[in-house]
């Protein structure tokens, strides 16, 4: 009897974690490392995040996009996406949402609160001197400026192109 009892006991410290694991996984949740400084001070080069895949809406499979959305990020969120310029996931903050107050000349985006920003001659383009962030797009900006390849460089991202909202970095 004790060595049926041990040998369950040994599987469940198997069973479970797994079982746990794959719910984690399948109901939307990830873990995305960070790579680079640009997200300093808050994240750090290599730290891992938690992702919630379904913070925005349900994503179909792959690169697919969303099947149903349900909101947009909203400034100040950190968000995951697959970065334009390489191709691997990547963490920023959303600054910009939808309706948002900009004003875009050449060089310069200036948002309603005062900030300013250096931009591409193609984000001021696509804004195409509009007074405000389009729909369906955000605007997204990492902590380290210096360091940073943002909206700054790559344009307004689709909210089609973020996977999800970080919702817990680890230590």
């Amino acid at each position: 009897m004790k060595h049926l009892l041990s040998r369950h006991t040994s599987v469940d410290i198997i069973l479970w974690p797994t079982v746990l694991a794959l719910a984690f996984l399948l109901f939307g949740f990830d873990a995305v490392s960070v790579r680079g400084p640009s997200m300093e001070p808050s994240l750090r080069d290599g730290q891992t995040v938690f992702v919630n895949r379904l913070a925005y809406g349900l994503r179909g499979p792959g690169e697919m996009g969303y099947i149903i959305r349900w909101r947009t990020p909203l400034p100040g969120e950190l968000v995951v996406f697959r970065h334009p310029n390489g191709g691997h996931l990547a963490v920023k903050r959303c600054l910009l949402a939808p309706g948002d107050a900009v004003r875009a000349t050449p060089d310069r985006l200036h948002i309603a609160d005062g900030r300013s920003f250096r931009i591409t001659s193609d984000l001021s383009l696509q804004l195409g001197g509009s007074t405000e962030i389009p729909e369906n797009s955000v605007f997204l900006l990492g902590e380290n400026l210096a360091a940073s390849s943002d909206s700054r460089d790559f344009g307004l991202l689709s909210v089609s192109e973020v996977h999800g909202r970080v919702i817990l970095p680890t230590e």
